[in-house]
């Protein structure tokens, strides 16, 4: 962090001859480098918060304490939660494959029911849901989206459910 930070009193007193120390050109110097200063200033805010922003990821407790300093007035109300459906896949075999047999039988029969469905059914649309209070508006509730979309993992999809 020293690299960085710069006393702009001492850099002008060690700079400017001894002889040239008086008040009137050491406050030109200083006017001369107030730009610098106001840069300078800028740079270092901009610097804390990029180092701030490089240690967040997409782990579910960093996301979700994120979302909820962000949005103050919401503050522990925001959730992550995995989704939970899913469906026991029963796979039907041919014979040559050595496979357990599978019997499909009527209700009357007592047997737990099969449930045939396609490839696309019965799985989630997405893979956590962020649940956000009711009292968000939909501008905060676009914000959250960017703001979950940015640090989430590329392959992951999610879907803000309101409570």
């Amino acid at each position: 962090m020293k690299i960085v930070q710069i006393d702009i009193q001492k850099f002008i007193l060690r700079l400017l001859p001894v002889d040239l120390q008086k008040p009137g050109n050491y406050a030109y110097i200083r006017a001369f480098l107030q730009p610098f200063v106001t840069i300078h200033a800028a740079f270092l805010a901009y610097r804390i918060d990029s180092n701030g922003r490089a240690k967040l990821n997409g782990q579910t407790q960093i996301l979700e304490n994120l979302l909820n300093r962000t949005f103050p007035s919401a503050t522990n109300l925001i959730k992550i939660v995995n989704s939970s459906l899913r469906l026991d896949a029963v796979y039907l075999f041919n014979e040559p494959e050595l496979q357990p047999e599978v019997f499909v039988s009527n209700i009357a029969e007592g047997d737990d029911e099969l449930y045939l469905v396609k490839s696309t059914e019965g799985t989630n649309l997405y893979d956590f849901i962020v649940q956000v209070p009711a009292a968000m508006s939909a501008l905060e509730r676009s914000q959250i989206r960017s703001i979950v979309s940015k640090y989430k993992i590329a392959t992951k999809t999610f879907e803000i459910q309101i409570i």
